[in-house]
């Protein structure tokens, strides 16, 4: 620990882990060796993008300063109730609802998907929501829960599964994920230390990016140890494997992929393969639908990125859309039934949006 700097948590003055050192030496304004919250808040200002961040996003950050445990973690379910609570929907309708299980994961969990639509939907154009791959955003698999629900039972939104099949995968990364909640609240990649969403087989890694040379990394890492770390191929992951054989279903004709946080809609970059209008198209109708809290933008307004969902979509010619929800990777729990109302009006608007199939 270091004895230069602490953080005022829970009334307690904590020294922060000596790796956070030389940043604690910018995050400290004044100098005094305590890091306030409203210090980290500042740190915001230095995010790509103008990603916005609150309250909760500070204390994230100081929590992961001192490698203590986030309170909110008794917030969120772990894998096996995200599971349990798949399970219940599924059982409450059973004839518009089917529990898919798609595989396992290198610390054997199960990955499970939701087919919305009665058994004659099969036909129909497919669009599909996608959340959890970076372990550490908690909120993504409530906002996929919370679609399947306002789906199913909000009386207005029925008719949409009379016209699509939807698919539902609420944690793409199971494993990352309850290491976060129990360990390690800042973990982002699969316990295979892969970033999921830098491993997708489309735009896997630009050219004159070497495999052997880290310093020329760009939009996704080769070193392991790095937060994006790619992995040693496209889809070398099952994880990954699972999430491209949703979108590779026939009749798909659509995707959201959920993640937490900065309130965005964030589309791929030039060139594209999927129709420029329907981007425009499906964008508008989410931003209309989600305010003014929320921009869109291209991913190279963000930061460099390859090798993610949105480019494997738009390879395949479909609009896949990043929604950046909320303000902090983990949201005190006392936000998550707002985030996801005001989420799942975004995604129920890109549904809506997407064009019919003889258009």
């Amino acid at each position: 620990m270091s004895d230069r700097y602490k953080v005022v948590l829970e009334g307690q003055r904590r020294a922060i882990l000596w790796e956070y050192e030389r940043n604690a030496e910018e995050i400290d304004r004044d100098g005094d060796g305590v890091l306030t919250l409203s210090e980290f808040a500042a740190t915001a200002a230095r995010l790509p993008g103008r990603l916005s961040t609150d309250e909760d996003y500070a204390l994230n950050m100081a929590y992961e300063y001192t490698g203590l445990q986030t309170p909110y973690a008794g917030g969120y379910p772990n894998s096996g109730g995200v599971e349990a609570r798949m399970r219940e929907i599924a059982e409450s309708h059973p004839d518009v609802v089917a529990l898919r299980l798609l595989g396992g994961t290198p610390e054997h969990r199960s990955v499970w998907a939701l087919r919305l639509g009665p058994p004659t939907a099969a036909d129909r154009p497919k669009v599909a929501i996608i959340s959890g791959q970076h372990a550490r955003e908690w909120i993504g698999p409530q906002v996929a829960l919370a679609a399947a629900r306002t789906l199913l039972e909000d009386p207005s939104q029925n008719p949409l599964l009379q016209k699509f099949e939807v698919w539902i995968l609420p944690l793409a990364n199971p494993d990352g994920y309850d290491y976060s909640l129990s360990t390690e609240a800042m973990w982002r990649k699969n316990r295979r230390g892969v970033d999921l969403n830098r491993n997708f087989a489309a735009d896997f890694r630009r050219q004159g990016d070497t495999e052997d040379n880290f310093r020329d990394d760009w939009g996704g890492s080769d070193h392991p140890e790095s937060a994006q770390f790619r992995g040693k191929g496209p889809a070398s992951e099952p994880e990954t494997r699972f999430m491209q054989g949703i979108l590779d279903l026939p009749g798909m004709i659509g995707v959201v992929d959920v993640h937490g946080f900065g309130n965005k809609i964030v589309l791929p970059n030039h060139p594209t393969k999927a129709d420029e209008a329907l981007y425009t198209r499906v964008s508008s109708a989410m931003s209309l639908a989600l305010g003014d809290d929320y921009e869109v933008l291209r991913y190279e307004k963000l930061y460099p990125i390859t090798g993610h969902l949105g480019a494997y979509a738009d390879h395949l010619g479909i609009p896949g859309i990043t929604l950046e929800v909320g303000r902090a990777f983990q949201p005190n729990p006392d936000k998550i039934d707002a985030l996801c109302r005001q989420a799942v009006e975004g995604i129920v608007a890109y549904i809506r949006a997407l064009p019919p199939r003889d258009e």
